[in-house]
């Protein structure tokens, strides 16, 4: 049951982090979370132990629905943003 519901986690540190998480079908899939962005992943995902000890750390954060479409809207204006 808690496969079926998502949690929004965002990177706080100034590298990715990389999480081996299985999926509904049951393989593994590689999710990346970019630093400063969010990605939505299952609530199983947050029993892993890696994320559990990223957590603890604060280097990966649990945020609400608000809070992600907030920053996912302040990277993505990030990456479009001409550096020249």
């Amino acid at each position: 049951m808690d496969e079926l519901k998502t949690v929004n986690l965002t990177n706080t540190t100034e590298s990715p982090i990389h999480i081996l998480a299985k999926n509904e079908e049951g393989t593994i899939e590689n999710v990346v979370v970019a630093p400063l962005d969010v990605v939505a992943v299952s609530a199983a995902t947050l029993q892993i132990g890696g994320v559990k000890q990223f957590l603890d750390e604060k280097k990966l954060k649990q945020i609400s629905d608000a809070e992600a479409k907030k920053i996912k809207k302040e990277h993505d204006g990030v990456l479009t943003t001409d550096d020249e």
